[in-house]
């Protein structure tokens, strides 16, 4: 038996439950022998119930992707060559773009706990895009292999991550056997282990909202960062001006989908991020 105590998080490792089979004069736990297609059930089920009754997420998902492509298009078709700011900045957004979908791929597969690794990056790089844009000399420290850690990142330009940050730190991006972090793996009904991390709309789409609101994040560092650009060339204002209002409607819609106006509105989900200094 494994039990866990919600309250203290305190972990009581008894012994585990079988279902015997008998064979002669012996018993043995049941083993079932997987196939490959069997690691993919969770995954399947998420994508049927995207396909019907999680529609209008998925597609706001699939939007903000989108939008993630035309705004790497944009900066090779104006920016790369032009300024170094766009030449790391194209990286950056793509790299967050691919944790960002990584997210999502574990998300399908009920793996979203063990997502949050993957998450304290996506984070690191909304943010990095942000200290590229703002902060003077920051460039020049990219192009020398300089750059400060993440923390200190985040200092420079009074980022909002730090308490989500040690949470991460502490249940997600290390393996620990904090409560918040093992919890998932054990089933409440029986005292069993949960080997498989079963399918659960409710579950998949509050997942899916974190998901869209942090990448609606990187969208929109990126698009300012498209701005900033701008201001250093000259080149297509029109063009990043509206994107960037695009951006700003996409975040909006996929905040207002996923959550309540009570909620947008205490912790400010709504608002643009920094602008962009002319």
């Amino acid at each position: 038996m494994v039990e866990v105590d919600a309250a203290t998080g305190r972990i009581s490792l008894k012994y585990l439950k079988q279902s015997p089979v008998s064979t002669g004069n012996h018993s043995i736990g049941v083993i079932m022998t997987l196939k490959f297609d069997d690691l993919w059930d969770t995954r399947n089920q998420a994508l049927t119930e995207l396909a019907i009754d999680l529609h209008s997420e998925a597609s706001m998902v699939a939007s903000v992707f989108t939008l993630l492509d035309e705004c790497l298009d944009d900066y090779e078709k104006f920016f790369v060559g032009k300024t170094p700011l766009a030449d790391l900045s194209v990286l950056v957004t793509l790299k967050g773009k691919n944790i960002a979908l990584g997210c999502l791929s574990l998300t399908l597969d009920g793996l979203a706990q063990e997502a949050g690794a993957l998450l304290r990056m996506l984070l690191e790089a909304i943010e990095l895009l942000a200290y590229l844009r703002d902060v003077p000399g920051s460039v020049d420290q990219a192009l020398n292999s300089a750059l400060p850690k993440a923390g200190k990142i985040a200092q420079r330009i009074n980022g909002k991550f730090e308490d989500l940050r040690g949470y991460l730190n502490t249940n997600a991006s290390h393996l620990t056997l904090e409560y918040d972090s093992i919890s998932h793996l054990i089933d409440r009904s029986s005292g069993g282990l949960r080997k498989v991390q079963v399918h659960s709309p409710s579950v998949l789409r509050t997942n899916l909202g974190w998901l869209a609101s942090f990448t609606t994040m990187l969208l929109l560092e990126s698009s300012l960062t498209l701005g900033k650009c701008t201001v250093l060339t000259n080149i297509a204002p029109v063009t990043t001006e509206a994107f960037l209002s695009k951006c700003s409607a996409c975040r909006n819609d996929a905040l207002h989908l996923f959550y309540p106006e009570s909620v947008i509105t205490k912790v400010g989900h709504v608002e643009m991020p920094r602008g962009v200094e002319q």
